[in-house]
This record gives C-alpha cells, structure tokens and sequence, in this order.
C-alpha cells in the first residue's frame, strides 16, 4: 500500500515537472512575434493588411536568405530533406491535411479570399496570378455560388515562346506509356488515346483514325 502511494506520489512530481517546463516555455514565447534561425529562416507572426482581402494576421514561413548564385532554398515539409535516400522512410509524414475553413458568415466575393487554398508561383519575386493549382469556395468566382472549386492553371506571355498551360498525365510504369492532356497556347492536346475501343470501359474516349468518340 505505502509503495503504491509513493508511486503515485512520484507520478504527479513527475506530471508537475513537466507541466512547470511546458508553462515556462509558453511564457518564453508568449510575446515572441519573429523566430529567426542560424540560417535566417523564419517564422514570423505580424498583422495583415486590409488589401486585398482584409486579413487581420498572417503566420509566415520564409528563407529570408538570398541563395548563392546557381544555389536554392528548399523547404521540405513532411519529410527529412534528403532526397530519395533509402532506409529513411520513418521520418516521413503519413497523413498529411491541409484546410481552409470557408466563414459562411464572412466575406464572400473574388476578392475575400475566404476558403481558399493556393499553391502559386512567382518569377523573380513578382506574381505569376494564374500559374496555380488551387482550391477554393465558389462565391470566389461568384458569391452566389456555393460548393468548391478545383482549378489548376498555367500562365504564358503569348509570345513566340510561350510555354506556359496546364497538364494532367498519367505514367503508365509497367510499359511507359503516357495518357495525359495539356491545355495551352496550341489548343487542348491529348496523349495515348485507345485507338481501339475494344475492351474498353464506357464513357472512355479514344481515337478512331483522327474522329475523337466516346464508349457507350
């Protein structure tokens, strides 16, 4: 009997010690608006600004070192930045969400950036606005609109180099083949359609000799 309250009596010593060093570190951190690292990334908490989309606070996470000429910041997330080595697959992430609540009683419109995810890209620090892959509310578009949106969309100059567009494709590993189609400045293309359509599940689309057809 006496071991067993001693036990117990240890036990919330322990729970008291560990509580006291997770409330210091909070107070430690409580104001801490910047945490800047050897290597000058950063996580930094500051207001927002009320253009475009009126947000009141922005958590950012950020290289705020320029990389050396032919060098590159890299930000893994999930995963040891260690490319593909082997054996090292328990430092991996196995679930991984990320969500954007949409504020039915917040603003709504193409400009309240309300329930939207975006992955985007810059060239030179300036924005490319539709070289993206996003997720967002439908009043984005329209504010009449409900139910979500999945866009993904590629920007070129529409000069005579324009490479820009969008691309879904399928690598099939056990021949190499590909089936994919790439919207651009040359039109929609598509890659590896059936030139049969024999065995085929309905509602597929294949190729007949240049006519585009579709299973029933």
């Amino acid at each position: 009997m006496i071991e067993k309250e001693q036990e117990q009596i240890n036990q919330e010593r322990e729970h008291r010690r560990r509580g006291s060093a997770f409330d210091t570190l909070a107070n430690v951190f409580r104001n801490v608006k910047e945490l800047v690292f050897q290597n000058e990334v950063t996580i930094r908490n500051r207001p927002g600004e009320d253009q475009p989309n009126n947000v009141e606070n922005v958590l950012e996470i950020l290289a705020n070192k320029k990389p050396k000429p032919g060098k590159l910041n890299y930000f893994y997330y999930g995963r040891r930045g260690i490319a593909d080595k082997q054996g090292d697959e328990k430092t991996n992430v196995n679930y991984h969400e990320m969500t954007a609540n949409y504020d039915s009683n917040g603003p709504k419109g193409p400009e309240s950036g309300n329930g939207n995810i975006f992955f985007l890209v810059r060239e030179d620090g300036v924005l490319l606005p539709v070289a993206q892959i996003s997720l967002v509310h439908a009043n984005a578009y329209d504010k009449d609109l409900t139910g979500i949106r999945a866009a993904m969309s590629g920007e070129g100059d529409g000069g005579s180099s324009d490479n820009g567009g969008s691309q879904m494709v399928y690598f099939n590993n056990s021949n190499g083949s590909i089936t994919g189609i790439d919207v651009s400045k040359r039109g929609i293309q598509m890659y590896g359609l059936p030139t049969s359509s024999s065995g085929l599940e309905p509602n597929t689309i294949w190729n007949d000799g240049g006519t585009l057809k579709i299973t029933s």
